[in-house]
């Protein structure tokens, strides 16, 4: 690829909450041979600020900058990336030219290997994570543009509570409630802030009952030519999944089972208001008490039969928690990349032999190790 198509790839973003759709949204787009789609791993944010000045690359800086994206890794590169002598190599091609621009696009194209990157004009990052640090995200990516997916907040709810309780994880209805409004508040205000201009507003309910109108509305405000290919997503996640399997972890698979079995199916409407046959009339009601207000704006309707539901003692407790963790990660994000960097370090240096990418714990993370 010409340095010129690289320099004029654009990124873009996802922003949503869990179980929203917003993964279905990303491989469907990811089909288009104009866009790569990838899935909730946050170098784009967290390498910039450290290589933004870089202005003379060597190799060393090379090495160091793929020691960085491993060590960032949220360990979802599977079934997306290549290996990390793809990326040192198309790093080592452009080395003359190196900015934090062009390498974090380059990191970009190592997604998906087999994908045709000839065609390539724009990038749309799924992130679950960036209502966080929106303003700094829009400082280092200033034309970049936003897809907020919505979702029914009761249905969101249960479908995040099924899928916490496959995983034999903790589940709560009025944690999980509180984190949808949370997000969404946020983003709500970030959007007047910010521009109206910059976001596009999608509903999971309107995707899966009418996706080729939403899929034009998407790639008309991306600045893309539609193409029909994204209806037919499903079979090509089978094909990749079919060609990858012996090559993912035990573990690996069992994710992708769990958490992403809709990607190699039609799209169906049977999740939309399944809240109805599936929370018992209290949970929706403490739903709909923390999610309400903000989700009629929205545009969603309240139940003819909602009587709002205060909170228990436990609920209080349970809130104490949260804004705890929200202090926390308030903090992480508004604190300077070399503290987040030597947070990282403390956590998975262990696993780094000599810094460098020869210990099998590191081999492990990046999956596809050569």
């Amino acid at each position: 690829m010409e340095l010129q198509q690289v320099k004029d790839i654009t990124i873009n973003f996802i922003l949503a909450t869990p179980r929203t759709g917003s993964t279905l949204l990303a491989s469907m787009l990811n089909t288009h041979p104009n866009i790569i789609s990838t899935v909730e791993e946050p170098f784009a944010y967290n390498l910039y600020p450290k290589y933004k000045n870089k202005k003379n690359w060597t190799t060393e800086t090379i090495k160091e900058f793929c020691y960085d994206f491993y060590l960032f890794s949220e360990g979802k590169l599977e079934l997306q990336f290549g290996t990390k002598k793809d990326l040192e190599t198309i790093l080592e091609n452009y080395k003359p030219h190196l900015t934090a621009d062009i390498a974090i696009r380059l990191i970009y194209l190592c997604f998906y290997p087999t994908k045709d990157k000839s065609q390539i004009t724009t990038i749309v990052d799924k992130q679950l994570r960036f209502h966080s640090c929106l303003k700094q995200l829009i400082s280092f990516y200033p034309q970049s543009k936003f897809v907020i997916l919505y979702r029914d907040p009761r249905d969101q709810s249960l479908a995040k509570f099924r899928m916490l309780e496959r995983k034999d994880k903790h589940k709560d209805y009025y944690r999980i409630a509180h984190s949808w409004e949370f997000v969404y508040d946020k983003l709500w205000r970030l959007k007047s802030d910010i521009g109206n201009e910059r976001f596009l507003e999608i509903k999971y309910e309107d995707f899966v009952s009418n996706t080729e109108y939403e899929l034009k509305k998407i790639c008309l405000f991306l600045g893309v030519m539609y193409n029909e290919i994204m209806l037919s997503s499903h079979e090509k996640f089978k094909e990749e999944f079919n060609l990858k399997k012996d090559q993912l972890s035990i573990a690996a698979q069992s994710r992708i089972s769990l958490s992403h079995q809709g990607l190699s199916q039609k799209i169906y409407t049977d999740k939309v208001g399944f809240w109805k046959q599936g929370l018992k009339a209290e949970e929706a009601n403490l739903i709909w008490t923390i999610c309400g207000s903000l989700a009629e704006k929205i545009g969603y309707k309240k139940d003819e039969h909602f009587i709002k539901k205060y909170a228990s003692f436990k609920n209080w407790l349970t809130f104490l928690s949260i804004s705890k963790k929200r202090i926390m990660t308030t903090l992480y994000y508004s604190s300077p990349f070399f503290l987040k960097y030597q947070i990282k370090k403390i956590k998975y240096g262990k696993h780094f032999k000599n810094d460098d990418f020869s210990s099998e714990e590191f081999l492990k993370r990046t999956y596809n190790a050569d």
